[in-house]
Protein backbone atom coordinates (compact mmCIF):
# COMPACT_ATOMS: atom_id res chain seq x y z
CA UNK A 1 0.00 0.00 0.00
CA UNK A 2 1.11 3.52 -0.79
CA UNK A 3 0.11 6.13 1.76
CA UNK A 4 -3.00 5.60 3.86
CA UNK A 5 -5.42 4.33 1.26
CA UNK A 6 -3.98 3.56 -2.19
CA UNK A 7 -3.02 -0.04 -2.83
CA UNK A 8 -1.38 -0.92 -6.13
CA UNK A 9 -0.73 -4.57 -6.86
CA UNK A 10 1.46 -6.02 -9.58
CA UNK A 11 -0.47 -8.00 -12.21
CA UNK A 12 1.10 -11.28 -11.05
CA UNK A 13 -0.56 -10.83 -7.63
CA UNK A 14 -3.79 -12.27 -9.09
CA UNK A 15 -2.38 -15.76 -8.48
CA UNK A 16 -1.91 -15.21 -4.74
CA UNK A 17 -4.58 -15.46 -2.04
CA UNK A 18 -8.06 -16.93 -1.77
CA UNK A 19 -9.43 -19.11 -4.59
CA UNK A 20 -12.46 -16.79 -4.98
CA UNK A 21 -10.47 -13.69 -5.80
CA UNK A 22 -10.42 -14.12 -9.59
CA UNK A 23 -14.14 -14.91 -9.90
CA UNK A 24 -15.60 -12.77 -7.13
CA UNK A 25 -18.31 -10.49 -8.53
CA UNK A 26 -18.86 -7.00 -7.13
CA UNK A 27 -22.08 -7.99 -5.30
CA UNK A 28 -20.34 -10.97 -3.71
CA UNK A 29 -17.32 -8.84 -2.85
CA UNK A 30 -19.55 -6.17 -1.33
CA UNK A 31 -21.37 -8.75 0.82
CA UNK A 32 -18.05 -10.30 1.88
CA UNK A 33 -16.59 -6.93 2.87
CA UNK A 34 -19.74 -5.93 4.78
CA UNK A 35 -19.73 -9.20 6.73
CA UNK A 36 -16.02 -9.02 7.54
CA UNK A 37 -16.24 -5.34 8.53
CA UNK A 38 -19.32 -5.77 10.79
CA UNK A 39 -17.55 -7.00 13.98
CA UNK A 40 -15.07 -4.08 13.90
CA UNK A 41 -17.84 -1.54 13.36
CA UNK A 42 -20.02 -3.04 16.08
CA UNK A 43 -17.13 -3.06 18.55
CA UNK A 44 -16.53 0.67 17.89
CA UNK A 45 -20.26 1.64 17.84
CA UNK A 46 -20.10 2.61 14.16
CA UNK A 47 -22.82 1.99 11.57
CA UNK A 48 -22.10 1.19 7.94
CA UNK A 49 -24.49 3.55 6.18
CA UNK A 50 -23.49 2.52 2.68
CA UNK A 51 -20.77 0.54 0.90
CA UNK A 52 -20.15 1.16 -2.79
CA UNK A 53 -17.72 -0.42 -5.22
CA UNK A 54 -16.98 1.85 -8.17
CA UNK A 55 -14.73 1.11 -11.13
CA UNK A 56 -12.97 3.79 -13.13
CA UNK A 57 -10.13 3.09 -15.56
CA UNK A 58 -8.76 -0.18 -14.22
CA UNK A 59 -9.08 0.94 -10.60
CA UNK A 60 -11.65 -0.06 -8.03
CA UNK A 61 -12.77 2.39 -5.35
CA UNK A 62 -14.13 0.87 -2.15
CA UNK A 63 -16.26 3.68 -0.74
CA UNK A 64 -17.57 3.17 2.81
CA UNK A 65 -19.90 5.74 4.37
CA UNK A 66 -20.00 5.35 8.16
CA UNK A 67 -21.65 7.11 11.08
CA UNK A 68 -22.38 6.54 14.74
CA UNK A 69 -25.81 5.36 15.87
CA UNK A 70 -26.55 8.81 17.31
CA UNK A 71 -24.99 10.64 14.34
CA UNK A 72 -21.81 12.68 14.21
CA UNK A 73 -18.76 10.51 13.57
CA UNK A 74 -15.29 11.89 14.25
CA UNK A 75 -12.36 12.07 11.85
CA UNK A 76 -10.46 9.71 14.15
CA UNK A 77 -13.25 7.12 13.89
CA UNK A 78 -13.28 7.40 10.08
CA UNK A 79 -9.48 7.03 10.03
CA UNK A 80 -9.65 3.92 12.25
CA UNK A 81 -12.30 2.36 9.99
CA UNK A 82 -10.20 3.23 6.91
CA UNK A 83 -7.10 1.63 8.41
CA UNK A 84 -9.01 -1.51 9.40
CA UNK A 85 -10.69 -1.83 5.98
CA UNK A 86 -7.34 -1.44 4.19
CA UNK A 87 -5.80 -4.09 6.44
CA UNK A 88 -8.79 -6.40 5.90
CA UNK A 89 -8.58 -6.14 2.11
CA UNK A 90 -4.80 -6.51 2.05
CA UNK A 91 -4.79 -9.49 4.42
CA UNK A 92 -7.53 -11.43 2.60
CA UNK A 93 -6.51 -10.61 -0.98
CA UNK A 94 -10.11 -10.29 -2.18
CA UNK A 95 -9.18 -7.56 -4.65
CA UNK A 96 -6.49 -8.38 -7.19
CA UNK A 97 -6.59 -5.12 -9.14
CA UNK A 98 -5.46 -1.63 -8.13
CA UNK A 99 -7.86 -0.15 -5.58
CA UNK A 100 -8.49 2.86 -3.37
CA UNK A 101 -10.30 2.79 -0.03
CA UNK A 102 -12.33 5.83 0.98
CA UNK A 103 -14.11 6.05 4.33
CA UNK A 104 -16.21 9.11 5.09
CA UNK A 105 -19.19 10.41 7.03
CA UNK A 106 -22.59 10.73 5.36
CA UNK A 107 -22.39 14.52 5.42
CA UNK A 108 -25.13 16.94 6.39
CA UNK A 109 -26.59 17.13 2.89
CA UNK A 110 -27.02 13.37 2.37
CA UNK A 111 -30.69 12.38 1.89
CA UNK A 112 -32.37 10.59 4.80
CA UNK A 113 -33.96 7.42 3.43
CA UNK A 114 -33.92 4.70 6.09
CA UNK A 115 -35.20 4.50 9.65
CA UNK A 116 -31.55 4.43 10.81
CA UNK A 117 -30.91 7.68 8.91
CA UNK A 118 -33.83 9.33 10.69
CA UNK A 119 -32.80 7.95 14.09
CA UNK A 120 -29.36 9.54 13.66
CA UNK A 121 -30.96 12.96 13.15
CA UNK A 122 -33.34 12.92 16.13
CA UNK A 123 -33.46 16.31 17.82
CA UNK A 124 -32.34 18.12 14.67
CA UNK A 125 -34.20 20.22 12.11
CA UNK A 126 -35.32 18.21 9.07
CA UNK A 127 -37.39 18.56 5.93
CA UNK A 128 -39.38 15.49 4.90
CA UNK A 129 -40.73 15.03 1.38
CA UNK A 130 -43.56 12.57 0.86
CA UNK A 131 -44.45 10.40 -2.12
CA UNK A 132 -47.37 11.49 -4.32
CA UNK A 133 -50.78 10.00 -3.40
CA UNK A 134 -49.90 10.05 0.29
CA UNK A 135 -53.27 9.49 1.99
CA UNK A 136 -54.14 13.15 2.52
CA UNK A 137 -50.81 14.29 4.02
CA UNK A 138 -49.07 17.43 2.76
CA UNK A 139 -46.14 16.83 0.40
CA UNK A 140 -43.54 18.46 2.69
CA UNK A 141 -43.02 18.87 6.43
CA UNK A 142 -40.32 20.84 8.23
CA UNK A 143 -39.51 20.71 11.89
CA UNK A 144 -37.54 19.13 14.68
CA UNK A 145 -37.42 15.34 14.41
CA UNK A 146 -38.69 14.16 17.79
CA UNK A 147 -38.56 10.39 17.23
CA UNK A 148 -38.11 7.72 14.57
CA UNK A 149 -39.37 4.15 14.68
CA UNK A 150 -39.93 1.36 12.15
CA UNK A 151 -43.49 2.53 11.46
CA UNK A 152 -43.34 6.34 11.64
CA UNK A 153 -41.43 9.49 12.50
CA UNK A 154 -42.71 12.34 14.69
CA UNK A 155 -41.88 15.91 13.68
CA UNK A 156 -42.54 19.00 15.77
CA UNK A 157 -43.48 21.31 12.90
CA UNK A 158 -41.92 24.73 12.37
CA UNK A 159 -43.97 27.40 10.57
CA UNK A 160 -42.78 28.13 7.04
CA UNK A 161 -40.22 30.93 6.98
CA UNK A 162 -38.82 30.24 10.47
CA UNK A 163 -35.30 28.89 10.11
CA UNK A 164 -33.74 26.51 12.63
CA UNK A 165 -30.19 27.70 12.01
CA UNK A 166 -28.68 29.65 14.89
CA UNK A 167 -31.73 29.43 17.12
CA UNK A 168 -32.43 27.20 20.06
CA UNK A 169 -35.32 24.77 19.73
CA UNK A 170 -37.11 26.64 22.55
CA UNK A 171 -37.08 29.88 20.56
CA UNK A 172 -38.98 28.33 17.64
CA UNK A 173 -42.73 28.50 17.58
CA UNK A 174 -44.28 25.08 17.09
CA UNK A 175 -47.28 24.29 14.88
CA UNK A 176 -47.69 20.96 16.68
CA UNK A 177 -46.32 17.49 16.24
CA UNK A 178 -47.23 15.34 13.26
CA UNK A 179 -46.71 11.59 12.90
CA UNK A 180 -45.70 10.58 9.38
CA UNK A 181 -45.75 6.88 8.38
CA UNK A 182 -42.36 5.71 7.05
CA UNK A 183 -43.90 4.12 3.92
CA UNK A 184 -45.15 7.55 2.78
CA UNK A 185 -41.71 9.18 2.92
CA UNK A 186 -39.80 9.66 -0.33
CA UNK A 187 -36.78 11.21 1.41
CA UNK A 188 -35.75 13.64 4.09
CA UNK A 189 -32.90 16.10 4.56
CA UNK A 190 -31.32 17.87 7.47
CA UNK A 191 -32.04 21.57 7.47
CA UNK A 192 -28.69 23.29 7.71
Amino acid sequence: CVGANLCVRPRWAAHIGSPLQNDMLDDDLKTTIESALAPFLEKHAIDLVELNLNRYRNRLTVDAIVDTVSGGISIAQCAAANKFLNHLLEENGWITEDYIVEVSSPGLDRPLKTVKDFKRTQGRAVAVYLKPNNQGFKLEYRGILQSAANEAIVIDQIPVGVEAVGRSKKAMVSKGAITVPIELINKGTQVI
